[in-house]
């Protein structure tokens, strides 16, 4: 039973810290920390807007970001969180991967990598469609409708597949937990 409670703890823990300190360091690094704090909803980061958005939401969001002095931050932003996609992507998948092995390796594990892979997938599609975009909207060129389309999808996917792989993760611990307590039983 103590070995499934420090299994746990690993298995929790690793992600929760992978996004965390990644999470801290993206922000400040990028400079993003220093944006205005506004109750205004143009002000909303695209990539936190979990429902999605349209090709107006984007150019209102990066006008806004034009008037504060922000294009440069939130480029230099979309350009880390690639990296960022990789850190807490790999943290969610060595999680799931050590807890699929503690379990005795019962089933393929596909079935506990695929969440976490399409998560940081949707993830560099969302930034990419971004970059693009935003680089055009700079040079004054039209935004294209249907990449705010790819990336709106990507933003909405990635949400879902995070949540996902996330009630995977706390899945397999609580799996642990009861096998653990079948042993000491």
């Amino acid at each position: 039973m103590d070995s499934a409670v420090i299994q746990i703890l690993i298995i929790i823990t690793i992600p929760i810290i992978a996004a965390v300190a990644g999470n801290y360091l993206l922000m400040h690094i990028s400079g993003r920390d220093k944006f205005p704090q506004t109750t205004d909803p143009v002000s909303k980061p695209l990539n936190l807007r979990w429902t999605g958005y349209s090709q107006k939401v984007a150019t209102d969001y990066w006008s806004w970001l034009l008037s504060n002095h922000a294009i440069v931050t939130e480029q230099r932003f979309l350009k880390m969180d690639l990296l960022y996609a990789v850190l807490y992507g790999g943290a969610m998948l060595f999680s799931a991967l050590l807890a699929w092995d503690w379990l005795g390796r019962l089933f393929n594990p596909l079935w506990v990598g695929l969440p976490v892979i399409f998560t940081v997938v949707s993830d560099w599609t969302e930034n990419l469609m971004h970059l693009s975009q935003l680089g055009r909207f700079v040079q004054g060129l039209p935004v294209k409708e249907n990449r705010i389309r790819v990336a709106s999808f990507a933003t909405e996917a990635k949400w879902i597949f995070l949540s996902v792989s996330s009630l995977l993760i706390l899945g397999l611990s609580i799996w642990i937990l009861l096998a653990g307590l079948k042993k000491s039983t």
